[in-house]
């Protein structure tokens, strides 16, 4: 038992430096691994930078889009015009049904005077 205790008490600077060395190359291995494992888990600066301004760029276009209440007056404004060209629509239809009863009338009368000599 003396020996073992003279074996460890007769360990020197050497010995630690060169078990700090071997330990030392031993976590830069372990290290270089896993940083070569992870390489590519993770987002580069390049694309998180490009996530970004393209994220940008999407809350413009959504802060510009029109709102719910917006999209509804539209609608509305619609619905009003589709009844006013229905309208406009009749009465086009009323005129020229007038007209085509005008056009009768006068091709009557023409005819009426050509026969009588007028």
């Amino acid at each position: 038992m003396r020996r073992a205790e003279a074996m460890l008490l007769d360990v020197g600077w050497r010995d630690v430096a060169a078990l700090l060395t071997s330990a030392t190359i031993m976590s830069g291995i372990v290290i270089a691994w896993v940083k070569y494992r992870l390489a590519g888990d993770f987002a580069s600066k390049s694309d998180i930078a490009d996530m970004s301004r393209r994220m940008e760029g999407v809350e413009h276009q959504m802060a510009t889009m029109p709102t719910r209440d917006d999209l509804r007056r539209v609608t509305e404004r619609v619905g009003g015009l589709e009844k006013e060209v229905a309208v406009v629509s009749a009465e086009v239809r009323a005129i020229r049904d007038s007209a085509s009863l005008i056009q009768q009338d006068v091709r009557f009368l023409v005819t009426h005077h050509i026969k009588s000599g007028d």
